[in-house]
């Protein structure tokens, strides 16, 4: 391949943290990406992305489960995924076209529950891969909510068996020691603690 500008051949190279703007999403890094680019014009950079259209609908996907609220970058990036107009989304939104344009520039801030509605709405827009691979993500996201629970579980029942006692006559509980993994999501730091504890 070869510079549009200068005609030169151009290098290639691995980027281990590529800026995908190309998403339409300014918070979008990718690893692994190989990266032709010209040696003398910097703005020249052509990224190698295989399977363009899958890794848009795990964008997609994530953009919809963040628990975070809607900027009007992501919702730009979810209407123009399901291939809708602004006319066309505040239709379904029963709002005004010139609303879903002021959310976009982010002129405009919307509730949660318009946020909810407006992620409902594009879900219900969604192709059937893009249902498929959610469905995915929420058995993942599920089993992460699980295992959880199971490690909350086993926090508290550690802590009514093995609660330890270092001065009794003042009845200062200590942390129980089978919570001092590395792992539990509950570590409290000895440090943290008063001198009297440890």
């Amino acid at each position: 391949m070869k510079c549009p500008k200068c005609g030169v051949r151009l290098n290639r190279r691995k980027s281990s943290n590529y800026h995908f703007t190309e998403s339409g999403l300014s918070n979008v890094y990718l690893g692994n990406i190989y990266i032709d680019y010209c040696p003398h014009h910097k703005e020249v950079m052509v990224p190698e992305i295989p399977r363009m259209q899958e890794l848009l609908a795990v964008i997609f996907v994530d953009v919809i489960l963040n628990p975070q609220p809607l900027g009007g970058e992501a919702l730009r990036f979810l209407r123009q995924s399901n291939d809708l107009t602004q006319v066309e989304l505040s239709q379904l939104l029963g709002v005004t076209p010139n609303t879903v344009a002021r959310w976009e520039r982010g002129e405009l801030c919307f509730d949660a529950a318009t946020d909810l509605n407006i992620r409902r709405v594009i879900l219900s827009q969604a192709d059937k891969y893009i249902l498929k691979l959610l469905k995915v993500r929420v058995r993942q996201l599920f089993s992460k909510i699980t295992a959880f629970s199971a490690d909350f579980k086993k926090f508290k029942d550690a802590s009514k068996i093995d609660l330890k006692y270092r001065y009794p006559g003042k009845a200062i509980e200590t942390i129980p020691r089978p919570l001092m993994r590395k792992n539990n999501p509950f570590l409290v730091q000895e440090e943290v603690l008063a001198p009297a504890f440890v």
